[in-house]
């Protein structure tokens, strides 16, 4: 039966992920600086020595590949769970399979015996296993899926005219020979596969990998704990970046969010005395805070005009007080203002962050702050 493992040790995955990640580090940076000194006589860059290109041109190599270093780290674990979990389903398909039973060679009757099972595993098909059979009596060969259906060998068309060809196996020593001939227009091909050619050709590939993995991993491959880093970071200086740019492109509101006087307590208080003083009305107090998302202050205040009764005493007091609040991080809140027998009784509202700033300004417009 089959030896074929499709499911190997994490190590193996891991490996791999790094080999592409080394391989496409490698393929960027020197692609970059290829392309860059291709232009290193060019006009614009005249003004460079040597050393400052070079130097230039690393740095702009080493951020591109620091960004793929970065994407790569950030979808290892999902990439190698998903190589994981296809291998494994592979490797139950193929363990799993049941023997068809009762197979006869198709020209004695005789019972054959199961040699070897493969998984055939196609795109535009579901998967199956391929169970080969030998007749034990004539030795004649056929395939039988795990599914009873019967393996049907295509015969090869000819390339130069589509005609049906005829295929030749030939063996001698370790190079086994294809030889692809057709009778219709007398076309012939020789495919030839050598062994030790190949195993050498797999060796030097595997000589390779090791050598890159042992020489680049260190520089293109973040542990855990560095990669972890790596994205915390990337991500904050791409926030920052943006919010540059946010402010670059919004700049006339930014001036005017940084232009509003952030006022405290105490200033407050001297500001609406100032204010509502000259209008008559007399003995503001301010109550205990309340701490939330924003800071709000009650107030009562005694209006010291007789002759000014609710709605009037009302419509004084707000418009003085919105006057003088505009400009500031203050504002009367929208419950109103209250009269009752010459009291006054209301609420203020502080805007302390950023985005509560903005919403005084562009109260229609939502910036990314």
């Amino acid at each position: 039966m089959s030896d074929y493992r499709y499911l190997k040790d994490n190590s193996y995955y891991n490996d791999l992920y790094d080999l592409h990640t080394v391989e496409t580090c490698l393929e960027y940076y020197w692609g970059l600086k290829d392309g860059f000194e291709k232009h290193h006589k060019d006009d614009s860059f005249k003004k460079f020595t040597k050393k400052q290109f070079d130097d230039d041109v690393h740095k702009v190599a080493s951020y591109t590949v620091n960004a793929i270093k970065i994407d790569r780290f950030r979808h290892k674990k999902e990439a190698i769970e998903k190589w994981m979990s296809t291998d494994q389903q592979r490797q139950d398909r193929l363990d799993n399979a049941a023997e068809p039973k009762g197979i006869l060679c198709p020209h004695c009757d005789t019972p054959m015996r199961s040699t070897i099972k493969e998984l055939v595993d196609r795109l535009d098909e579901p998967m199956k296993v391929l169970f080969f059979f030998e007749c034990p009596s004539c030795n004649k060969r056929r395939g039988v899926y795990d599914d009873g259906s019967s393996f049907v060998s295509e015969p090869p068309l000819c390339p130069k005219c589509s005609k049906e060809a005829k295929l030749t196996y030939k063996r001698t020593g370790k190079v086994l020979s294809w030889t692809t001939t057709c009778p219709s227009c007398s076309y012939k091909e020789v495919e030839k596969d050598d062994s030790d050619k190949w195993e050498a050709e797999r060796k030097k590939k595997e000589e390779r990998d090791k050598l890159l993995l042992e020489k680049y991993r260190d520089e293109f491959c973040y542990p855990e704990k560095d990669g972890q880093q790596a994205i915390w970071d990337y991500e904050q200086l791409t926030a920052l970046v943006d919010k540059w740019k946010e402010r670059d492109e919004h700049k006339e509101e930014y001036d005017a969010v940084a232009n509003i006087k952030k006022l405290t307590i105490v200033e407050l208080e001297k500001l609406l005395n100032e204010t509502i003083t000259p209008k008559g009305y007399i003995r503001l107090v301010l109550a205990q805070p309340e701490f939330g998302k924003q800071l709000i202050v009650g107030f009562t205040v005694q209006d010291g005009d007789p002759a000014r009764k609710g709605y009037d005493s009302e419509h004084v007091f707000k418009k003085a007080v919105k006057e003088a609040l505009e400009g500031t991080n203050w504002r009367l809140m929208a419950d109103g203002v209250i009269y009752r027998l010459g009291y006054l009784q209301g609420r203020l509202k502080a805007y302390e962050t950023e985005e509560d700033l903005f919403s005084l300004i562009k109260p229609a417009k939502k910036l990314k702050v």
